[in-house]
């Protein structure tokens, strides 16, 4: 018993003894860790020279108030700071902090809650938009001139068809756009004026840029003179021709001494005018049946135009230094070429614009087209030369002869018209010769092989000013398109100055003219046949012109005009 007794009581005193030893096995190794982060600081601390942190707090809060001081007594030389370093004064900043925050500061024009309406502002200046896309044409047709002649002592009127060359230059007046920048800015004005918060054209200058031999440009310094212009050619003309656009996208004409920004067509012979009176896509033609009808209004169109021009002397300048919003309801003379009636027929100047309501806020204007368009025929051109245009518009100025207490800038209220930027150059263009070539078709050839082209020469007879057709000649890369000894067959294309004598009638035989156009042919590309059909895809003929310009004639085009010679064509 006493043995068992003895056991028993060693066996606790072997336990202790086990777990000590277990004890250091698994935490040996952290004292260890220990003991080297602590020699790691202690050699960190002596390798780096540091003193000992050994200052009291009164001499902490002494240092710092001799630095303080030090700070605000030194004053740095303004030569000893670089000039382009923007140095700001923080301490007079700082010194806000110690007194109170300026609120100004953090103003901002942004609201929690917004108000209903915008807020009122002054009218700002208003710029006009410039005239987009512009586009310059060359053509070759017969005008019909007034004639007056004195027999007896008595005068006569007669007309006289000549052969004219001249430069159609089309644009766009982005109307859409600016009526909305109207509408934007004079819209939230504290002062409103239905009258005068509508875009109103009311003068333009076109610029004329004739190539040097280095092929650089030399603009003229003066724009083209309307006054001129309309002295020479319109005011001599027998009429207007039909214009193939629709009246709503004319500009209205708001003062009787301002020139039409859509100049009427002259009075074109045995032809109707086509695409390059307008300015495709954004502009459309009208239809034949459109035509017909709005042929029957062209006598009455002539009789007051007649009215008009009896005893007038134009000065279209003059827009330019009169308000025209001191006109409202006074003279009304009726000039030609409004936009309000049909065909530039006369109209009375509009009090107010020919704008319609579509949504939007209370008041807002817009307009039923996006574009008016701009256009110019310019009769005053040479052969072997060529041409580029610029053109700016004048505005009527919605500011003019207001309150200066209304306005943003106090400047506004003292020109009567705004004027736009210039607009984007046109094209070169150069007149060509007497004859043109239209594209009849382009086949793509095959590998190895050129194109089979095949176009039209469309002759001009300046003596007799009628057109001829040459119809389906073949011609290869590199062929100057001059075809000689053709019959010369008068093609009268409609229109609404089409007319035939009884000398027409008696020839038999026809004369024999050389359709000499100088057109290189170069390179053409497309006309491949589109699989599963006997259709081909439309192609371009590139050519070079006698001028020496680069140009393309896209084949669905040249056949759409082709197509009415084709139809009149007497020896088809």
């Amino acid at each position: 018993m006493a043995k068992a007794k003895a056991k028993k009581e060693k066996q606790p005193k072997q336990k202790k003894q086990s777990s000590d030893e277990n004890f250091l096995l698994l935490h040996g190794e952290k004292f260890l860790f220990g003991v080297f982060v602590v020699l790691a600081v202690w050699l960190m601390t002596r390798g780096s020279g540091l003193t000992p942190f050994t200052l009291t707090p009164d001499q902490v809060r002494d240092a710092a108030t001799r630095a303080e001081n030090n700070i605000r007594n030194s004053k740095v030389e303004l030569k000893d700071v670089d000039g382009d370093l923007n140095v700001y004064n923080y301490l007079d900043y700082a010194s806000l902090i110690k007194s109170s925050l300026r609120a100004d500061a953090y103003e901002t024009d942004n609201r929690w809650e917004q108000s209903l309406f915008p807020e009122k502002i002054l009218r700002p200046e208003i710029r006009p938009l410039p005239v987009e896309n512009l586009r310059a044409v060359a053509c070759v047709g017969a005008i019909r001139y007034a004639k007056t002649s004195v027999a007896t002592g008595v005068a006569s009127q007669s007309v006289e068809d000549r052969g004219e060359h001249w430069i159609t230059v089309t644009g766009l007046i982005p109307i859409a756009d600016q009526m909305k920048e109207y509408n934007d800015l004079l819209g939230r004005s504290e002062y409103t004026d239905p009258n005068r918060d509508v875009p109103k054209y009311l003068f333009y200058e076109i610029y004329r840029g004739v190539a040097d031999e280095s092929g650089n440009t030399v603009w003229s310094e003066r724009p083209i003179d309307l006054n001129q212009v309309y002295a020479e050619e319109i005011d001599q003309w027998a009429g207007f021709g039909l214009d193939p656009v629709s009246a709503e996208y004319s500009v209205p004409l708001y003062s009787p001494d301002s020139p039409s920004l859509t100049m009427e067509c002259p009075p074109l012979v045995n032809k109707s005018f086509g695409s390059e009176v307008t300015n495709l896509p954004n502009i459309p033609l009208l239809s034949e049946t459109q035509k017909e009808e709005l042929a029957d209004q062209m006598s009455e169109m002539k009789k007051q135009e007649d009215e008009t021009k009896k005893g007038n002397t134009r000065n279209f300048n003059s827009v330019l230094n009169t308000s025209i919003f001191s006109q409202q309801g006074g003279n009304t003379r009726q000039r030609n070429g409004g936009g309000a009636a049909p065909l530039g027929m006369p109209n009375m100047f509009p009090a107010q614009p020919q704008n319609v309501m579509r949504g939007g806020a209370v008041g807002a204007k817009v307009t039923k087209v996006n574009y008016y368009l701009f256009r110019f025929f310019d009769f005053d051109v040479e052969d072997g030369r060529t041409y580029q245009y610029k053109v700016k518009l004048y505005l009527a100025n919605p500011n003019y002869g207001l309150d200066v207490n209304l306005v943003e800038d106090g400047n506004s209220v003292l020109t009567p018209t705004v004027v736009s930027a210039e607009s984007k150059p046109s094209n070169p263009v150069s007149l060509g010769s007497e004859s043109r070539i239209l594209v009849e078709s382009i086949e793509a050839g095959r590998l190895g092989q050129e194109p089979k082209i095949v176009i039209s020469s469309v002759y001009f007879n300046t003596e007799d000013a009628k057109e001829s057709l040459d119809e389906g000649e073949k011609v290869v890369l590199g062929q100057v398109a001059n075809f000689m000894n053709k019959d010369h067959k008068p093609i009268n294309l409609g229109g609404t100055m089409t007319y035939t004598t009884s000398a027409d009638s008696g020839k038999k035989k026809p004369e024999k003219v050389d359709h000499l156009s100088n057109i290189c042919i170069l390179d053409a590309d497309g006309g491949e046949k589109i699989s599963g059909s006997e259709l081909r895809s439309s192609a371009r003929l590139l050519v070079l012109e006698p001028s020496g310009l680069l140009t393309f004639h896209n084949e669905s085009e040249d056949r759409a005009e082709l197509r009415p010679y084709q139809m009149a064509n007497p020896g088809r």
